[in-house]
């Protein structure tokens, strides 16, 4: 049973790298649809959006005024870590199971049983590992100061 759960939080560990290893080794591409460059490289030349928010790098292609973003999002990466996190969650598990058996009138109620303790702690730990990886992102978080920002 040891061999189980570290065999799992390997596996997890892995597959989170795999994930976040994706998104730092993508690769660009430009988002004109006449275009469709994609690349590697960066160009020196700085674009901003027409709000004039953090800029993007222009195409590479002569003439395209489009610019290059990334093939895996952060939205993405974010996305497949909250994935890996609600796998080993119970309690999101029995909320979910609670919420489809009362939408389903005609059916009898799905009453999620009662894992063992062993099972709890394994699955808990799991998550703890999943949210870490989460908490490392920071997609998830607003910087306030950048909204609100403090007199002077």
């Amino acid at each position: 049973m040891k061999h189980d759960t570290e065999r799992l939080r390997n596996a997890l560990a892995l597959a989170i790298r795999k994930q976040v290893k994706a998104y730092y080794t993508a690769g660009l591409r430009c988002e004109e649809v006449s275009c469709r460059d994609q690349s590697r490289g960066l160009s020196t030349h700085e674009a901003s959006s027409d709000a004039g928010a953090a800029p993007f790098p222009p195409c590479t292609v002569p003439r395209c005024k489009g610019r290059m973003l990334k093939l895996h999002s952060d939205q993405k990466l974010h996305t497949q870590l909250l994935f890996y996190k609600t796998l080993f969650d119970l309690t999101w598990a029995r909320k979910k199971a609670m919420n489809a058996s009362k939408r389903k009138s005609d059916a009898q109620p799905i009453l999620p049983h009662e894992p063992l303790a062993e099972d709890v702690e394994r699955l808990a730990n799991l998550e703890k590992q999943a949210a870490g990886a989460l908490r490392a992102s920071a997609f998830q978080n607003v910087e306030l100061g950048h909204f609100f920002p403090s007199p002077v």
